[in-house]
């Protein structure tokens, strides 16, 4: 099936002590040891007005809002994202994944989607100074059955399409009946890095919701699934494991 991989190198610079003005500066003087076109990616144009440490240290370079994302004209290179929402780093996966270079998070707080993204991403601390191991915390049998669902599915579809519904959803069940739990901020943050589109991940996240509490899907054509599929993904993961 249709897969993308992203491909830019993710920094970041740890929210520690909550000092937002220092960390803007890290993050600009990264941006500007940057080749290429470089741009900021805050929430909102007053988040990049407002800060005016930001807009001292980044003047010249392109603005980029959620807000406005579809009007942005940036035509790629390295990218500073000023403390990014949930949907932010959607965007920066999905739609400006093939524009990206490489990429700098500010972040915000301690967010696990936010932790979960970054780590995905391998992303490397900028200051030398995290204190805490923020590994994606999904059973390595879960990490086996997403790689499953990955390979499976069409990406181009958004997991609305009823075969690739059926195998996310069959997938979810499958691991839910043999007792594995999962965090959905986790698994969501680990599609994006792994392939999985914005829009896929809006529908991963209600049906892995769902899943873990035992909701009755309709589905017209459910996919069967091997027998022993929860057996190989133990397989898998135990091979995983002893690497």
């Amino acid at each position: 099936m249709f897969e993308r991989k992203p491909v830019f190198d993710v920094f970041y610079v740890p929210w520690g002590d909550g000092h937002v003005d220092r960390h803007v500066a890290i993050g600009a003087a990264w941006l500007h040891q940057q080749h290429g076109r470089k741009a900021v990616f805050v929430p909102g144009k007053q988040n990049y007005v407002n800060n005016r440490t930001l807009s001292a240290l980044t003047s010249g370079c392109e603005v980029i809002t959620q807000r406005a994302l579809s009007n942005a004209q940036w035509a790629g290179g390295p990218l500073l994202a000023c403390w990014p929402t949930e949907q932010m780093f959607g965007s920066i996966s999905d739609r400006l994944g093939p524009r990206v270079t490489a990429v700098c998070v500010l972040e915000w707080g301690d967010a696990a989607y936010q932790r979960s993204w970054i780590t995905a991403h391998r992303g490397v601390d900028l200051t030398g100074t995290a204190t805490t191991n923020i590994g994606i915390a999904l059973p390595p049998v879960v990490l086996a059955a997403m790689e499953t669902m990955s390979h499976l599915v069409d990406h181009s579809n958004g997991l609305v399409g009823s075969f690739d519904k059926a195998i996310a959803i069959g997938i979810l069940q499958a691991l839910v009946r043999a007792g594995y739990r999962y965090d959905v901020d986790e698994m969501c943050a680990w599609a994006l890095a792994n392939g999985f589109t914005a829009g896929e991940t809006e529908h991963l996240r209600d049906y892995a919701t769902k899943a873990l509490t035992g909701h009755r899907f309709r589905l017209r054509h459910p996919h069967p699934l091997a027998a022993d599929i929860v057996r190989q993904w133990e397989a898998a993961a135990r091979q995983t494991t002893n690497q």
